[in-house]
């Protein structure tokens, strides 16, 4: 995948994201997906042949973001440590 498709890959998932939070999984709808995308309706159709594929390509986005954020909220209170206490 060249980096101008991945970048209009991202952009499609990024809106899909959105609509989910704004109108719920069921209301997406392909057409609102590119609008909001900023591309046409056929380019979403390319990199995703249904709208249960591209549910389901936002939803293991979503997830990856997730577990990175964890990860990395888990790592940030490693390297601070406990408090130390005064004996």
């Amino acid at each position: 995948m060249t980096a101008a498709s991945s970048s209009g890959r991202a952009k499609i998932i990024e809106a899909v994201i959105e609509l989910i939070a704004d109108v719920g999984a069921e209301a997406v709808q392909m057409r609102d997906v590119a609008k909001r995308s900023g591309v046409a309706l056929a380019t979403v159709y390319r990199y995703f042949n249904s709208k249960d594929y591209l549910l389901a390509a936002a939803l293991e986005d979503w997830q990856k973001r997730l577990t990175r954020r964890i990860l990395a909220s888990r790592e940030g209170r490693k390297r601070s440590g406990p408090a130390c206490q005064a004996s």
